[in-house]
This record gives C-alpha cells, structure tokens and sequence, in this order.
C-alpha cells in the first residue's frame, strides 16, 4: 500500500485548522447595538449602544410613556472585556457588566416581562 503524498496530507491538515479556527472565533464586539424592551411602568424604552474599538461605550435611550410623553437619556463610559463578560463603568467604578451571546449583548442585571434585556448586532466596525 503506497502511502499517501505529502502535499494532500498538508492540504487536508490547513483545511482542519481553518475550519477550527474559523469555528472557534467569535464575532467582532465593537459595533451598533439596538434593544427594545417595556420598561415595569408600560413605557417602551428604545436603547442604542455603541462599543467602539477603542473600548469606549455609548447608550442613547428613548422611552415613551403610556401617556405619549418621551424621555431621552445619554451617557458615556469605557469598557473592558473579561472572557464573556463587558465590564462598563469609568474612573474605577463599575455602572454594568454585559453578557457577550453571538453577536448579541445581554443585560442580566435588567430584566423586561422576566427575561433579560437583549441587544441585537446591528452594524459592526
């Protein structure tokens, strides 16, 4: 029995380590995210949070109440990752710590009819 030749040995060993690779990368997390949830007052509140690749974090959120009124809030911090968390927060204090899933961001610490809030990858960098 003739041994198999070197070159289809090398080319089906890349194949399995750009298949594991590829598998093993998760998404980029710097990008646009959107969430919708209603808020324990009926309000729907709108959120936009955008990670930038130089670990700055924004949330614009819009809420409208039950009544038609709008609110709209801003802020701005840093963040790190730490394996699957996102730590948020800016001169040593911590204000969130995200949850990375796929290409979503989960808030555990913020739910909306029992359930987590959820932020959905809109645009990447």
């Amino acid at each position: 029995m003739e041994s198999p030749k070197p070159r289809v040995c090398l080319t089906l060993l890349i194949s399995v380590l750009v298949f594991f690779a590829c598998a093993c990368t998760s998404p980029s997390l710097p990008g646009r995210y959107l969430g919708h949830w209603k808020d324990l007052d009926g309000s729907d509140v709108s959120a936009e949070l955008v990670l930038t690749p130089d670990g700055r974090a924004f949330m614009n959120l819009q809420s409208r109440s039950v009544s038609g009124g709008i609110r709209a809030t801003s802020w701005e911090a840093r963040y790190r990752v730490e394996g699957s968390r996102i730590v948020v927060g800016s001169e040593g204090t911590t204000y969130a710590i995200l949850l990375r899933k796929g290409k979503e961001i989960v808030d555990p610490n913020h739910l909306s009819g029992g359930k987590p809030i959820l932020f959905e990858k809109r645009e990447g960098y």
